[in-house]
């Protein structure tokens, strides 16, 4: 095999290794901007450029060391690039608040399999009306205000329902994930 060759065939390992462990943590890290940055929009952006830099970033990335604990290195560094072009707009979070949870999240066991598998039941236990709010906010991408606007209910309506279904689909996942540790 001649060295183009050989060279092209291990950018083509390295690309694979990089595609197989992004696949491997990518709800993890997502679920890190996702605690950190409270539109939806921003926090997709920002895994977008998450995503980019650790592709640009990955010869520098040390097989033997931890991919998650590094991705959300740099998904930290991208959300406080965002707020820094951002500050004209009120910041939810401090940083020392992001600090916390992404010292909060890094301990968190890897598991995603099983809680997105009770998530998924417990979203099914859910009424048509509850399951279409749920699908407009976050399959869709609708703004609750717009939500409440298309469904001819008051702002402050549409908010508490969400919120009942947040508290609804938490206590489901506490419950499961209580039952499944149970001996």
């Amino acid at each position: 095999m001649s060295d183009a060759a050989s060279d092209i065939s291990d950018m083509d390992d390295r690309n694979r290794e990089f595609l197989v462990l992004l696949g491997r943590h990518e709800l993890q890290v997502a679920a890190c901007v996702h605690a950190l940055v409270p539109d939806w929009q921003d926090a997709e952006d920002i895994l977008q450029e998450t995503r980019l830099s650790l592709w640009r970033e990955f010869d520098k990335f040390q097989p033997e060391s931890d991919f998650l604990a590094w991705a959300r290195t740099i998904a930290r560094y991208a959300v406080r690039t965002h707020r820094k072009q951002l500050q004209r707009k009120p910041l939810v979070l401090s940083d020392e608040v992001g600090d916390l949870i992404m010292a909060q999240i890094a301990k968190t066991p890897e598991s995603p399999d099983r809680r997105l598998a009770i998530l998924a039941g417990c979203v099914k236990k859910l009424g048509v009306d509850a399951m279409d709010l749920l699908r407009r906010c976050y399959v869709e991408r609708q703004k609750i205000k717009d939500i409440a606007i298309e469904l001819g209910r008051s702002l402050t309506g549409t908010y508490s329902a969400m919120s009942r279904i947040r508290r609804e689909l938490l206590d489901c996942m506490r419950d499961g994930l209580r039952r499944e540790d149970e001996p």
